[in-house]
């Protein structure tokens, strides 16, 4: 067995590793906001752009962030709506500190 070989299977295995947990988190993201998404996409159709930011400003920076996931990808949202909400979005100082995460929960 070549040792380059197993090392770049090994890499490659990784890679499709992350690619599915992300994949996974993504799925998970889509149907705990699902309401959040019909609206969201509700309000483009309609042109009410105002009450499309309301709703996303009201999802933590990391949820927005996956929500913001390229339709390729899995991503809930057209390319469309995507550069629609790309205009809206508003990132808080919380999100630039890393304050958001996605994957920190309250455990008790």
């Amino acid at each position: 067995m070549n040792i380059n070989n197993a090392f770049n299977g090994d890499k490659e295995v990784a890679t499709l590793k992350r690619q599915l947990k992300r994949t996974q988190m993504l799925c998970k993201v889509i149907y705990e906001h699902y309401a959040y998404i019909y609206d969201i996409k509700e309000y483009i159709k309609q042109e009410q752009f105002v009450g499309a930011q309301e709703l996303f400003d009201e999802l933590e920076y990391d949820i927005q962030q996956m929500l913001m996931t390229a339709p390729s990808k899995g991503g809930a949202f057209t390319t469309d709506e995507r550069a629609i909400m790309k205009g809206l979005w508003r990132v808080t100082i919380e999100d630039i500190e890393g304050k958001n995460v996605l994957t920190r929960k309250n455990t008790k």
